[in-house]
C-alpha cells in the first residue's frame, strides 16, 4: 500500500512537470526604442519566462547585457547621429525555443543649429577687431573665409569668433568676405554670413597742374590724409627733389638739369604701407624754362699764357674763334678757308714746359653752362681730340700757373672722328656743323670770366717733309659759350 501511494505521488510530479514544460515561451520587449539625435544612455527592461540572447544588425549603438531571463534591464548607449541622416537597426531577441522578437531601433540625424549676429559691413581700420556673437547648439562648429584675406582671426571661441582687420591687404570694397558655416556634428549643416569692407584710409593731394621748372624755385603739394604713414613715388620727375615732408605737404625743388621730356608729366603716386587701398596719383606738367643765354662774342677774346701752347700767326687770330663763321661739311675750307684758330708746340716747346691750352676771356664774369667747339680740320690725318675745360677762381688777369684754375669736365671724341673720318670730301656731317658740346651741371657751374681749353690728345705727330716734327697741333673754327643766367 505504500509502495503505491509513492508511485501515484511520482505520476503527478511527472504531470505538473510536463504542464509547466508545455507554457509557451514569452519574451516581454518594447515595440520600438526612439533615441535622440545626441548622445544618450537609456535603460529599459525584458520580462520573460525563458532564457534569451539579443543580436543587433547594424551596430551604431550599444547594448548590454546581450543574454538574460527574467526580469532583465539594458543599458543602450548612442553617440551622436553625425552622419546627416536618420540611422535605423533591430534588436532580435531569440528564446530557448527559437522564439524570435525584435525590436527596431531608431536615431534622427542631429541637426545643427547656429544664429550670428554680426554687422553687415566693416570699416577696414588698422589696429581695430570686427567680431561675431554666435549662439550654436554645437561646439565643434568651423568656418572657412573667402573674399576676406583683409580679416586675421584673433580669437574663436564657442560663442564668439574674432578678427583684427588687416588694411594692408588689399580689397575691394565692392566685394563682400564670406564667413562660411559647418560642423561636423551635421554635415549639411551650413551658415552663411557677408561683409562688406570699406575703407577707412582717405587722401587727397592738390598741388598747381603745371610749373615752370626752373632753378631755385619750389613746388608745394598739399595732402590731406587720415592717416600718418603714407608714402608716394614719382614717375617721370626727376626734376623733382624732396625738400622736406611733413605730415600735409611735400615741398619739391625744381632741377632744370634732370627735365629730360617737358611733354611727360611727372606722376606723384601716394600710397601706404599699412593701408593697401590708398592710391592717389597727382599729375604735374612741367614747362621748360630757359635757363641759359649766349653771352655777347663781340667782347670775347683768345690768348696763350706763359706756359700755355703757342699761338699760330697765319690765318689764325683769336677773332677768328668768335665770328660765327665755321664748316658744316667734311673738308669744305671755302668760304673761311685757313680763317681760323691754332694753337702749336713743339718737341722743344714741350721740353720748356708748354702745355697744349689757350685761355679764352668771356668778356664778363658768367657760369658756364655748354662750351660749344667747332673744328676747322676734321681728324683725317690728326689724332682724336681729347680736351678738358677749366674755370678761374682767382680775382684779376688769370695766371698761368695751374694752382687756381678748377675742372668744370672734359670731351673725347675719338668715336665721333672716326665716324667723320669715313665721310667722302664735302659731305655735310651733323657733328662738323654742330660742333661737340661739352654740358657742365648748373651745380658744377663756377662764376668766373676766364675759360682754358687744355689739350690732351692731338695733332700731326709727323706730317710731311718740310713742316718738322710736331707734338700737338691744334686747330678750331668757332668757340661758343653758352651761360646759366
Amino acid at each position: 500500500m505504500k509502495t503505491f501511494k509513492m508511485l501515484l505521488l511520482a505520476v503527478a510530479a511527472l504531470c505538473v512537470t510536463a504542464c509547466e514544460n508545455d507554457e509557451a515561451a514569452n519574451i516581454g520587449v518594447p515595440e520600438s526604442i526612439v533615441l535622440s539625435a545626441d548622445a544618450e544612455i537609456i535603460d529599459f527592461t525584458v520580462n520573460s519566462n525563458t532564457n534569451w540572447t539579443m543580436t543587433v544588425s547594424d551596430p551604431w549603438f550599444k547594448v548590454t547585457p546581450k543574454h538574460g531571463s527574467g526580469k532583465t534591464t539594458l543599458k543602450l548607449g548612442v553617440d551622436r547621429n553625425t552622419t546627416g541622416a536618420e540611422r535605423t537597426s533591430t534588436m532580435e531577441f531569440v528564446a530557448a525555443d527559437g522564439t524570435i522578437e525584435r525590436v527596431p531601433v531608431s536615431q534622427p540625424a542631429y541637426v545643427a543649429e547656429m544664429d550670428i549676429a554680426a554687422a553687415e559691413t566693416v570699416l577696414v581700420k588698422k589696429g581695430e577687431q570686427f567680431t561675431l556673437q554666435i549662439t550654436a547648439n554645437v561646439e565643434d562648429w568651423t568656418y572657412t573665409l573667402e573674399n576676406g584675406a583683409w580679416l586675421k582671426e584673433a580669437s574663436k571661441s564657442e560663442k564668439e569668433l574674432v578678427f583684427d582687420l588687416d588694411p594692408s591687404v588689399k580689397f575691394d570694397t565692392n566685394v563682400a568676405a564670406t564667413i562660411t558655416f559647418a560642423s561636423p556634428s551635421d554635415p549639411v549643416f551650413q551658415k552663411t554670413v557677408s561683409v562688406r569692407p570699406l575703407n577707412y584710409a582717405e587722401l587727397t593731394a592738390t598741388g598747381e597742374e603745371s610749373v615752370t621748372v626752373k632753378r631755385g624755385e619750389q613746388y608745394t603739394v598739399k595732402v590731406t590724409a587720415n592717416i600718418d604713414d603714407w608714402t608716394y613715388a614719382i614717375t617721370d620727375g626727376a626734376w623733382l627733389r624732396e625738400a622736406s615732408k611733413t605730415a600735409d605737404a611735400i615741398v619739391f625743388d625744381l632741377e632744370p638739369n634732370n627735365l629730360i621730356d617737358a611733354e611727360k608729366k611727372a606722376k606723384i603716386v601716394f600710397s601706404s604701407p599699412s593701408y593697401a587701398n590708398v592710391a592717389f596719383t597727382l599729375e604735374v606738367q612741367p614747362i621748360a624754362y630757359e635757363s641759359t643765354y649766349m653771352p655777347d662774342k663781340s667782347k670775347m677774346r683768345a690768348f696763350a699764357l706763359e706756359n700755355d701752347g703757342v699761338v699760330g700767326t697765319s690765318n689764325s687770330a683769336s677773332e677768328y674763334l668768335f665770328d660765327g663763321k665755321w664748316m658744316t661739311a667734311k673738308s669744305d675750307y671755302a668760304p673761311i678757308a685757313y680763317k681760323h684758330w691754332e694753337l702749336t708746340t713743339t718737341n722743344a716747346q714741350a721740353a720748356e714746359g708748354h702745355g697744349d691750352s689757350f685761355t679764352i676771356d668771356a668778356g664778363e664774369t658768367i657760369r658756364l653752362a655748354r662750351f660749344i667747339t667747332y673744328h676747322y680740320y676734321d681728324y683725317i690725318n690728326h689724332d682724336p681730340l681729347i680736351y678738358e675745360i677749366y674755370a678761374y677762381t682767382g680775382t684779376g688777369e688769370p695766371e698761368a700757373a695751374w694752382d687756381k684754375w678748377v675742372k668744370l669736365g672734359g670731351m673725347d671724341v675719338t668715336e665721333i672722328s672716326k665716324i667723320v673720318k669715313a665721310l667722302p670730301a664735302k659731305t655735310p656731317c651733323e657733328y662738323i656743323a654742330n660742333g661737340d658740346t661739352l654740358v657742365i651741371p648748373e651745380e658744377n657751374a663756377i662764376e668766373a670770366r676766364y675759360y682754358r681749353f687744355k689739350t690732351i690728345k692731338n695733332g700731326y705727330n709727323f706730317y710731311g717733309e718740310g713742316w718738322g716734327v710736331r707734338n700737338h697741333w691744334l686747330t678750331l673754327s668757332e668757340v661758343t659759350l653758352i651761360a646759366y643766367k
